[in-house]
């Protein structure tokens, strides 16, 4: 669809919309531009998913308008958006781009162990463990660095976590959203990046930013 058509169209399935859809979809909208995702498997967007998800088209195209696609993952249980311009990507530190890749790991390995259906927990002390095993940073890191960096992903909704101020023995959830953001599934994979970063040690590169 052309983006002139989609003006009329959206006009007119919004207006079908009751007033307390009205304010759930703008809601809504601004969840998605400001975190992307939104996952069923979190308690408290549950609603959420399941208002996109009939509303499907009127998102779609709402969000068409601004060169982004809604995609609605049923396998994941998660709607994203993404972006078709190349524009509003998220920029990580090689510290936090680590954690991101420890985090898969776990995600992987994990997922082998249990059901569908159960989350994926891991603690903060596990995440240290990794970290120091992999040798990628010369020097052991600050508990406020972890936890500036789990605070970043908590915020991109790669894991989720209750307690304020984490702590080592803490509960961490790793979301499925991480399946979208390192697609990987090979766990070799995952260890030949990690490898990658060691090769290149010393804390003027952990303060190089990137992409993912």
């Amino acid at each position: 669809m052309e983006k002139r058509e989609i003006g009329p169209a959206f006009a007119e399935a919004y207006g079908l919309l009751k007033e307390r859809e009205k304010e759930d979809f703008s809601r809504i909208s601004n969840k998605l531009i400001h975190e992307t995702f939104i996952i069923k498997g979190k308690e408290n967007e549950r609603n959420d998913y399941y208002f996109v998800q009939e509303n499907l088209t009127l998102f779609r195209l709402y969000f068409a308008v601004i060169d982004f696609e809604v995609i609605n993952d049923i396998s994941k249980g998660i709607i994203f958006i993404r972006t078709l311009a190349d524009h509003n990507r998220v920029r990580l530190t090689k510290f936090e781009t680590v954690i991101l890749l420890i985090l898969r790991k776990f995600y992987y390995m994990k997922s082998k162990e249990i059901t569908s259906t159960s989350k994926i927990i891991i603690t903060l002390e596990d995440i240290v463990t990794e970290v120091r095993a992999s040798q990628i940073f010369n020097a052991d890191k600050k508990m406020a660095t972890y936890r500036n960096a789990l605070k970043n992903l908590r915020q991109y909704k790669v894991i989720d976590y209750e307690k304020r101020n984490i702590l080592p023995e803490s509960n961490i959830e790793i979301l499925p959203s991480i399946l979208l953001i390192i697609t990987q599934e090979d766990i070799d994979a995952i260890n030949a990046r990690l490898k990658d970063f060691a090769k290149d040690k010393g804390e003027e590169a952990d303060e190089e930013d990137n992409e993912d």
